[in-house]
């Protein structure tokens, strides 16, 4: 059975240490030079901040909307198409295009995805 529900809706605080988090991930690189090549990849003008205080507030200015919220599927979409993680998402995609299925190559589900399969399902079907 598959939820139906739709999304449970973030917080504009939620979406602000979500898109902080991935301003993060880049600021822990020991190499600067990749951090600021993002915020170049993003559309963050470099040489407009006077400091390195600057960052956050005009990284999270590049998603914040007028509703008070944080655009965060753009956010992830420029995580998505960031050049090293659109590469590898492609060579992602070459392998399971190369890759035979399971069933593709004839040995179907193992017994233990039908035993794990059986337990979700309701006892009456």
């Amino acid at each position: 059975m598959t939820n139906t529900s739709p999304p449970k809706q973030m917080s504009p605080e939620d979406q602000k240490n979500l898109i902080c988090g991935i301003l993060t991930d880049f600021a822990t690189d020991p190499d600067v030079e990749v951090l600021f090549a993002y915020l170049r990849h993003c559309g963050l003008p470099i040489l407009a901040l006077r400091s390195a205080e600057d960052i956050i507030p005009a990284f999270l200015g590049l998603y914040r909307l007028r509703t008070g919220q944080y655009d965060v599927d753009r956010a992830c979409e420029d995580l998505r198409w960031w050049p090293p993680i659109a590469a590898r998402i492609a060579e992602l995609e070459a392998e399971a295009r190369t890759k035979p299925s399971d069933m593709e190559a004839g040995r179907g589900a193992s017994p233990s995805q039908v035993g794990a399969a059986a337990e979700i399902l309701p006892d009456d079907l």
